[in-house]
């Protein structure tokens, strides 16, 4: 979340970066497992890799975690200088909170604190996130075709009697799409 609020507040490169700190909590400690990952798999557990994304791109998506992606090389070289810290010193009612402070060569340094996750109920997703995360992870199973109409109708669930209704008019839409009667 720091990552991605800073890519959008400040105007720089990444080789204007000197270092980051970034302090979680002890649960999203636990999840960090590798600092520099080596394929895919690794990158999901490294939150340097995730931070290095959200400063470069200003987003973090489904693309860079599949089997077949490879490691960019921008952000594994800046996740080499994030230091990933657990911090004790967050406030008692706050849910995956994190800070970030972003030390630039010049000097100045960006800061960030957020006491909750994005997507908890207290940080929750607008309709456009929301919709921009379910584009992000059915992209490749409809072929960059638009899924707005699934979307919407998930969104309209509690119209549905019968939920098999919707199942299937979902599973005939995404055939269609692929062009693939077997979905």
């Amino acid at each position: 979340d720091g990552a991605l609020w800073i890519h959008k507040s400040a105007g720089y490169r990444a080789d204007q970066i000197d270092r980051v700190e970034c302090f979680v909590d002890s649960a999203s400690a636990r999840l960090d497992r590798c600092q520099l990952p080596s394929g895919p798999e690794e990158a999901k557990f490294s939150t340097a890799y995730c931070v290095a994304l959200g400063l470069l791109y200003g987003t973090v998506g489904v693309e860079h975690f599949l089997c077949d992606s490879s490691i960019d090389p921008e952000a594994r070289e800046l996740a080499g200088r994030i230091q990933v810290t657990e911090s004790l010193d967050f406030p008692e009612h706050s849910s995956f909170p994190n800070r970030l402070r972003v030390y630039f060569r010049n000097g100045c340094c960006q800061e960030y604190l957020g006491e909750y996750g994005k997507g908890d109920p207290r940080a929750a997703l607008t309709k456009e996130e929301r919709k921009d995360k379910f584009n992000d992870c059915l992209a490749r199973i409809c072929g960059g075709a638009d899924t707005g109409d699934i979307f919407q109708r998930l969104n309209q669930i509690e119209a549905y009697a019968d939920v098999c209704q919707l199942t299937e008019w979902i599973r005939t839409r995404l055939a269609v799409q692929k062009g693939d009667d077997r979905i």
